[in-house]
Formats: structure tokens, C-alpha cells, sequence
């Protein structure tokens, strides 16, 4: 019962816990060097807050895993109720940003990334509570695709920004 057995994966998520308190220095080094740049689009800032919602939503992810000792429920429970927040903060965000639509080829990706870093979550959550479905390996697969996300906003926020 690996996937449903949170002390099987303590390196990987605390590795995961370090990873995101280091990219969110990251991403406030990108957002305070291009500060102006990133106040004079509309979209960025929403895109900034998302970002840091992302990883923020990894580093709380990852440390209630590592919480000793709690049930299967209860993580179960805490990885879904994190989850429901975590999608509703980023379509909150993505629709703020991109509605009305003024150009779908760049609002649909929007909201498929901002759905690919936070629903794994709320995924692994439920099938915890199930003991079905995957259980924690949806939460690697938050990790791997919020990190991803990530470090590409963050390259969009420290470096396309200024071309």
C-alpha cells in the first residue's frame, strides 16, 4: 500500500518542501527586478500571484505529508481540502486575467496550466480518502507539473518580460 502511506515518501516530499520555499526566493527576485514591467501588463500580475499560489500550494502539500504520525484520513482529508483551494484560487486568477476573452489562444492555455498544477492535489486527496486511485502519486505528479509551471512563469516574469 505504498500510495496511501505518507511515511514511504518522506525524502521525496521533503525534497519537494525545499524546492518550493527556494523557487518562491526565486520568483520574488524575478517579480521585484522587473517590477514596472510586470505592473504595465495587465495579465502578469495575476500571473505572478498564481505562480506563487503554486508553490506555496507544493510547500503546504508537502509539508502535511510529512506531518508524523496523522491517518490516511486525515491526510486524505488536508491534501483535499488544499486542493479545492488551490483550483479555485488559480481559476479565480485565470479568469480574472484572461476574461472577457480578447484572445483564446492565449486564455485556454492559461487555465490548462493553471488546472495541470493544482488538481493533481485535490485528486491525490480523494483517492487517499478511497484508498484507490493512485494516491500519492498524483501528489508527485503535482510536484513535477507545478514545478514545471513554475520555473516557466518564472522565466516568462525575469526574462521574456525585458525582450
Amino acid at each position: 500500500m505504498v500510495p496511501y502511506d505518507a511515511s514511504q515518501w518522506h525524502d521525496l516530499f521533503e525534497a519537494g518542501a525545499e524546492s518550493a520555499a527556494t523557487l518562491v526566493g526565486l520568483l520574488f527576485i524575478a517579480v521585484s527586478l522587473n517590477l514596472k514591467q510586470i505592473l504595465d501588463l495587465p495579465a502578469l500580475p495575476p500571473l505572478a500571484a498564481r505562480t506563487l499560489g503554486v508553490l506555496l500550494g507544493m510547500l503546504v502539500m508537502s509539508v502535511l505529508v510529512l506531518i508524523p504520525g496523522q491517518s490516511r484520513m486525515a491526510l486524505g482529508a488536508e491534501l483535499t481540502a488544499l486542493g479545492a483551494v488551490l483550483v479555485t484560487a488559480v481559476m479565480v486568477s485565470a479568469a480574472r486575467a484572461h476574461f472577457p476573452v480578447t484572445n483564446w489562444q492565449w486564455t485556454i492555455p492559461a487555465i490548462l496550466l493553471a488546472l495541470a498544477s493544482s488538481l493533481p492535489v485535490l485528486v491525490a486527496g480523494v483517492t487517499l480518502l478511497a484508498s484507490a486511485g493512485g494516491g500519492l502519486y498524483w501528489a508527485v505528479g503535482a510536484l513535477v507539473l507545478g514545478f514545471s509551471i513554475s520555473i516557466y512563469n518564472a522565466w516568462i516574469l525575469l526574462i521574456e518580460i525585458l525582450r
